[in-house]
């Protein structure tokens, strides 16, 4: 990777679409032409391997890794380059101690970056970003100044080729920032012959051998996944233009690139020479940034603080398919100083026989049967909402049960690209051949899930059917194939209809909480007919040796219907899956890096996908203002089974409605190819359930029905959106907003344009608000200009209407806070003391330190208010009384080791509440519930189940209690009555559970009461009244469950002396037996019991001073009271997974929320660093123990980078995690919890096998 100075490009673009022209770049000077003293001088470091590794330092061109090739072509997959600011990284950090560097930006010796930076694992600090790497629109000027072509100065360097070259750029001792983030990516491409098999390299020994074969030649294609902004390719010295392989009927794509950072680029790389000239040729990529880059804004009392405002100073929206939050955002600690500028996603080469190139197959589900139901698709677009009825929709139900076989009807099609022939240039003659198409299980690698090319079997090679199926059994390899004959090739770009193909004996494809994820892989292959007349149709064609044309291509699918309904009682969106109505519980996903460097690694995706799957997530949400996610975010989704909201890249912060402007983006063609691109490469994800237009728009349509009439998105782009998704996938439903405005008029919420009315709300809030209608807002929901007017919520007109009360809820969040080893990862020792103050309301100044500022920090206090509830402070002891005081508002936890366990706590309790209160009404008030946010792409204190470094917190096992861990049958108990709940989220209805002896149990929720010393107080049941619980319901029980606390059972606790001070704190615990009442699915086959675990408080005090001090109870059993020592033992199971056995063999104390972590003996030294092996997936984590309890906890590292083996019956292990790390240590579980002793268990090995 290289600087771009040595370009002589005129600094001339297109003001109406900002574009480089080709005559322009034609005149660019790629390295490979440079003088080698500047060559070398500019070289930078480039990654060498999907997830990372050795990274050498160059002194010629740069190379990316590369794979080895098929039979039919020579293809290299080249990893992921990096975005520009990751290339000066490596560069600065180009040793293996990560000594300081200065920046390369300036040879300034005040710009010293810190020592101990990691390019790939470490999150910068914001002295790194600030002070070192400058903002790309450091130097942009302000908007209304200037034309567009003005604004884009300095894009290009202009210096010549010479031998000054090398003087010039060592004088030179500043560049703008646009300069330096506008990078030459090069490296070298093997010919083709040295990559082919060594049967074909020895036939072409000798003339008579290479005489009995038809003449053949390879064509060489390159695919960029994804590029920011706009690319600039030379192959061998020589600019070449990207070709359509999309159908685009906008631009003229081969004389100008469309801009955007989502949409994939081809290019030809011509006809390889035979014999090779040259072992190797230079592929040299120029990538220039977005023309409108936008500012960060920040706080004008403290520069260190976050960038201000959502999305900057907005200006980044006007480039339109771009990432919106590297301009900054209010859960972002940095902006991103090159706004992800560069080759982000992967790069791609092959080399086929001949000129025609496949792309892109569609596979289209059109029919389903089974012996007693049908499903059809019978609509050509599926964006249309569909408002049948129940008893309409229940005759379409398909059956649960991973038994299931069904029969299913797939239209097939494939883009063919043709490229010309080596004998009649550019007016290529037909090519006539056939088509050839196997179907398979498809089968994923323990440790890879890229999609990997299947060679079509012997049985399918000889001549069938256009759509034959296959004879073989069905559950061999091959499932079905044919071949259809006499297709025709004569345009440059067309496509084959495979026809109607039957897939026999198929399995459903369902989300994880209803049943399992089948996976289907279809190989195309296109050839020619070999050495035969007709294999060039055109008669003044009289070569009698024609060429051999051959390419494949292939794609990953699976059977499942997908629709969409408004709810009649939610008055919502709502989403079926074969037909079965799906109560989606997910959260929101920005990506997995806020600097993409894992935007091609598949296993960082699936580690990621597979947390937020085993807290119980169903969907998840790809927000607007992040990207459009790789297709390893989508492999990994369609393997553990998510159901996808995608949304495209508009933002109500940027695009008009809060800020910015409802025309941007400026370049609506772009924007729309881009689209299309995406709708084409995502569309046969079974994971991919629907589109969004953006992120809280505007789509409310004025009178004028003009361009610029107000609309978000725009009414042309709208229509583009709407019409691409239609002719290119036509099976799933878009929705134009996330949300739009409240109220009760014809402007306001339309459940066909957005999925709620309003969303919110984003902090800490009374866990007893998560049972209301809308919790934390108002009943019914007001717009922001009712609630600034003063309106109450008693006077709407119609506090039933859609638009007065959210059904689909897309987002809700609230506090995050990193457990200790996180925390010491990225806070300072002095900023690790400055924990804030109890009571703090502010996210910056008073107690709030400005690391924890830059790092988003937002208060655990419900609200501004002075004296408002502190949720941190609740677990305080002593306890915190008067806090409206000012010596209450100074009052501070011990250290920040009790903070933080206080804080878990907090979340634990927070996220738990949050979603018992949405499952309490589904299918009554709601269809839907996402947490904003869910993953966490750079270390925050606000909105994450889990951090940056995969480590999850408190929340996330609350939220796992909330949602069961995905099982469809759970306990609900409501903290404002205490009454019980049983949500029933499948279409199969329950009943008791039969007994062995044919006898049925009773119908109950048994429930017991203990005190935090373990005893047992009280024990009782519920009895439901009815005999069966219907599907996708929620039974709710009249009987509340009693309190049994008072001012006395704390005393059972050993030398409490303040108790009359003291909120009783009593442990509930529920269970539930039941039955289904029919097959249920994989994984609930074997499920039959159901159980929840409450710490509760008295739900009948209200007092300010009460909530403030009802868990003070907590911080006297810890402050206190010695102590509990687990007794703990942990062994190897097998590879990936490990056995934890723990006993509570105290008599008089529970053991509370006892947490496991896995890692090496280091973990035991508080300031060793962080020995933690992430990330580890435990069947349970902050968990309690009452006394003589016992539990097992599974711990797995399946997809986890960790190598160990077993060694004199002791386990040692070797973690390949940072570079140059390899340390020899025994693993360890830690065992730590509220009141629990720290200790490490060493983990046993059952022989002295080794397995590594």
């Amino acid at each position: 990777v290289h600087n771009h100075d040595h370009v002589d490009v005129p600094k001339s673009y297109s003001q109406t679409h900002d574009l480089l022209s080709v005559d322009a770049a034609r005149a660019a000077i790629p390295p490979s032409r440079w003088e080698s003293s500047a060559y070398e001088k500019n070289c930078f470091l480039t990654r060498d391997a999907i997830d990372g590794g050795a990274i050498d330092s160059a002194s010629s061109l740069s190379s990316w890794s590369s794979s080895s090739s098929s039979s039919s072509s020579s293809s290299f997959s080249l990893s992921a380059p990096g975005t520009a600011l990751l290339q000066h990284w490596l560069h600065d950090f180009r040793n293996d101690t990560f000594s300081s560097h200065t920046s390369s930006f300036s040879s300034s010796s005040s710009r010293v970056i810190p020592p101990g930076f990691d390019p790939w694992n470490d999150f910068p600090s914001s002295e790194i970003i600030r002070k070192n790497y400058p903002d790309i629109g450091s130097d942009q000027e302000e908007e209304g100044a200037g034309s567009d072509s003005e604004k884009w100065n300095h894009i290009m360097s202009v210096n010549s080729a010479n031998s000054e070259t090398g003087r010039q750029m060592e004088s030179k001792n500043h560049r703008s920032a646009r300069d330096y983030y506008t990078l030459w990516y090069a490296t070298e491409l093997p010919h083709p012959n040295s990559s082919l098999p060594l049967r074909q390299r020895q036939n072409r020994r000798t003339e008579t051998a290479m005489q009995q074969q038809p003449t053949r030649w390879r064509r060489g294609h390159l695919l960029l996944h994804g590029v920011n902004y706009l690319p600039r390719v030379y192959f061998d010295g020589s600019l070449i233009p990207p070709y359509d392989a999309t159908h685009e009927q906008l631009r003229d794509v081969a004389n100008a690139t469309f801009g955007g950072m989502f949409s994939r680029r081809h290019y030809d790389l011509g006809v390889a020479a035979t014999p090779a000239t040259t072992p190797s040729r230079p592929l040299e990529i120029l990538v220039l940034p977005p023309p409108h880059v936008g500012k960060p804004t920040f706080s004008q009392s403290r520069r260190t603080h976050p960038p201000q405002g959502q999305g900057g100073n907005h200006d980044l929206a006007k480039s339109g398919a771009i990432m919106q939050c590297t301009a900054g955002w209010d859960w972002v600690p940095s902006h991103v100083p090159d706004r992800n500028t560069g080759i982000w996603d992967r790069v791609q080469v092959e080399w086929v026989w001949g000129d025609v190139k496949l792309h892109d197959v569609r596979v289209r589900v059109v029919n389903v049967t089974t012996a007693s139901t049908e499903w059809r698709d019978e609509s050509n677009s599926r964006f249309d909402f569909e408002n049948n009825n129940d008893e309409e929709e229940d005759e379409r139900l398909l059956p649960l049960g991973d038994d299931v076989v069904v029969s299913a009807w797939l239209d097939l099609s494939v883009t063919v690209t043709y490229h010309g022939s080596q004998h009649n240039g550019t007016n290529p003659f037909p090519i006539r051949g056939s088509m050839e198409y196997v179907i398979q299980h498809h089968r994923i690698s323990r440790d890879d899930l890229m999609e990997r090319p299947l060679s079509p079997s012997s049985s399918s090679s000889s001549s069938s059917s256009s759509s034959s199926s296959s004879s073989n059994p069905p559950n061999s390899l091959v499932l079905v194939s044919g071949t259809m004959h006499n297709v025709t090739i004569a345009s440059s770009i067309s496509t084959v209809h495979l026809g109607l193909i039957r897939l026999p004996r198929a399995k459903l494809w369902w989300p994880h909480t209803h049943g399992s994820q089948p996976l289907y892989s279809i190989n195309l292959s296109f050839r020619s007919l070999d050495g035969k007349s007709d294999s060039i149709v055109d008669e003044n064609y009289n070569d009698p040796m024609p060429p051999l044309h051959e390419s494949t291509t292939q794609s990953i699918f699976a059977i499942r219907t997908v629709s969409s309904f408004t709810h009649p009682k939610t008055k919502s969106f709502a989403l079926k899956v074969n037909g079965h109505p799906i109560f989606l519980q997910g959260g929101n996903w920005i990506t997995t890096d806020l600097f993409l460097r894992y935007s091609n690694s598949p296993k960082r995706y699936l580690q990621e996908l597979r947390l937020l799957r085993d807290v119980g997530f169903n969907s998840l949400r790809v927000w607007g203002g992040g990207i459009a996610e790789t297709h390893h975010f989508y492999d990994a989704a369609d393997r553990l089974g998510f159901l996808i909201y995608q949304e495209f890249w508009m933002t109500g912060d940027n695009n008009g409605r809060f800020a910015g402007n409802r025309d941007w983006p400026l370049d609506r063609e772009a924007y729309l190819h881009n689209a299309r691109d995406t709708v084409t490469r995502l569309r046969n994800h079974p994971s991919l359930a629907w589109y969004g237009g953006g992120n809280e728009l505007f789509p409310i349509a004025a009178e004028s029905g003009s361009v610029s009439d107000g609309v978000s998105p725009p009414s042309d782009i709208e229509a583009g959106i709407r019409r691409c998704i239609s002719d290119l996938d036509g099976t799933r439903p878009y929705v134009t907003s996330s949300v739009m405005e409240p109220g009760d008029d014809e402007r306001s919420f339309d459940p066909e344009r957005a999925l709620g009315p309003k969303d919110g709300p984003y902090g800490i809030l009374d866990e007893q608000l998560f049972f209301d209608r809308n919790p934390g807002l108002t009943t019914p929901v007001l717009s922001d200009d009712e609630i600034h007017r003063g309106v109450s919520p008693t006077n709407v007109k119609d506090k039933y209407a859609p638009g007065r009360n959210i059904g689909f809820q897309t987002e809700v969040g609230s506090v995050s806070h990193p457990d200790l080893r996180s925390l010491r990862r990225f806070l300072s020792p002095e900023a690790m003391d400055s924990f804030p103050d109890c009571g703090e309301t502010s996210d910056r100044g008073g107690s709030v330190h400005e690391e924890w500022s830059y790092f988003n920090y937002l208060p655990f206090t419900e609200s501004e208010e002075i004296g408002a509830v502190d949720h941190i402070c609740s677990f305080r002891y002593p306890p915190l009384l008067n806090s409206t005081s000012q010596d209450g508002l100074k009052s501070r936890m011990k250290n920040i080791e009790d903070y933080t366990w206080a804080a878990q706590m907090a979340q634990y309790f927070q996220y738990k509440s949050l979603f018992d209160g949405y499952a309490m009404k589904m299918w009554e008030n709601y269809s839907a519930v996402y947490l904003w946010k869910s993953s966490s792409p750079a270390p925050t204190f606000r909105g994450a189940l889990y951090d940056w470094y995969l480590s999850t917190n408190g929340g996330y096992w609350g939220a796992r209690s909330g949602l069961a861990g995905g099982s469809p049958v759970r306990l609900v108990l409501n903290l404002q009555d205490f009454r019980v709940h049983i949500v029933n989220s499948l279409s199969l209805p329950l009943g008791p559970t039969v007994k062995k002896d044919g006898n049925v149990e009773d119908w109950v929720v048994n429930w017991s009461s203990y005190t935090l010393d373990g005893s047992l107080i009280g024990s009782g049941l519920v009895r439901l009244k009815s005999s069966t619980i219907d599907g996708n319901s929620v039974a709710h029980l009249d009987q509340p469950l009693p309190w049994l606390g008072n001012r006395k059972t704390y005393n059972m606790l050993m030398g409490l002396g303040t108790g009359d001070e003291l909120p009783d704190v009593l442990f509930y615990k529920l269970e539930f037996s039941y039955s289904y009442d029919g097959s249920p699915p994989f994984p609930w086959r074997d499920t039959n019991k159901a159980t929840n675990t409450y710490f509760l408080t008295n739900p009948t005090i209200r007092s300010h001073d009460f909530r403030q001090t009802r868990f003070s109870l907590f911080g006297y059993v810890r402050a206190i009271l010695p102590k509990v020592d687990l007794d703990a033992e942990c062994r190897v199971l097998d590879h990936d997974d490990f056995e934890c056995n723990l006993r509570n063999f105290e008599s008089n104390h529970a053991a509370i929320m006892i947490t496991l972590t896995l890692g090496r003996e280091a973990l035991a030294e508080a300031n060793s660093g962080d020995g933690r092996i992430l990330p580890t997936f435990y069947s349970e984590n902050y968990f309690t123990l009452l006394p003589g309890e016992t539990i097992r906890v599974g711990i797995s590292t399946k997809d986890v980078e960790f190598h160990w083996k077993c060694d004199d019956s002791r386990t040692v292990w070797h973690y390949g995690g940072r570079r140059n790390e390899s340390i020899q240590s025994a693993i360890v579980v830690s065992v730590d919890g509220w009141n629990v002793k720290t200790k490490q268990i060493q983990v046993e090995c059952a022989s002295t096998t080794s397995i590594v």
